[in-house]
């Protein structure tokens, strides 16, 4: 196992969670891939000021691959098990959107934004760019 050095002095930034998370989903997760991907989703989520992630975008993270492959021999495995078991639970929400690109999986936090971003995705309001470009600043969980 390799040691933590603590977190460095000075001004950190901070992801917001909601307090449901740990009230009543944390209590249901029983996999830890899903607990990494949901709770990485939502730092993606803030970080990069969006509603939706693709699973291009989550295969080419290296911090969640990394973090997956201490639990998992293939990482990519854990991956698409650990999106499925969310989606099963309905913490993450999934659409599969097709452009003159090609097929994209999306996933979204079963919240109120994403909920909505989900629904304009659905009737081709928002293209797949706008969707996970969407300013989410303040978000709506």
């Amino acid at each position: 196992m390799q040691e933590f050095d603590g977190f460095p002095p000075g001004e950190l930034k901070f992801t917001p969670v909601p307090d449901l998370f740990f009230a009543r989903l944390l209590p249901q997760i029983d996999d830890l891939a899903e607990l990494k991907v949901t709770l990485h989703l939502i730092w993606m989520r803030q970080r990069e000021q969006k509603q939706a992630v693709s699973l291009a975008e989550l295969q080419a993270d290296e911090t969640l691959i990394q973090s997956l492959s201490a639990i998992a021999e293939d990482p990519f495995a854990a991956l698409t098990d650990a999106l499925q078991r969310a989606i099963q639970r309905r913490s993450l929400l999934h659409a599969r959107v097709q452009n003159e690109e090609g097929t994209h999986d999306l996933y979204f936090l079963n919240s109120e934004g994403g909920r909505l971003a989900l629904q304009q995705v659905q009737s081709g309001e928002l293209g797949v760019v706008a969707v996970t470009t969407a300013d989410i600043a303040s978000p709506a969980y």
